[in-house]
């Protein structure tokens, strides 16, 4: 368990020292329907759901 939450930790620092002011630029611009989630959320799940330890 100690290990999830480490690589969490580490994924989260990692994901927020990625320049994502493109991705910002696109989703500030979009004005359709529901608001998007936050781009960097969405950059820590995807990395997230790999789950190198098993």
């Amino acid at each position: 368990m100690r290990v999830c939450i480490a690589w969490a930790s580490l994924i989260s620092d990692v994901v927020d020292t990625l320049d994502l002011s493109e991705t910002y630029r696109v989703y500030e611009d979009d004005d359709r329907g529901h608001p998007a989630y936050h781009p960097a959320m969405m950059v820590k799940l995807l990395i997230q759901r790999q789950k190198p330890f098993r």
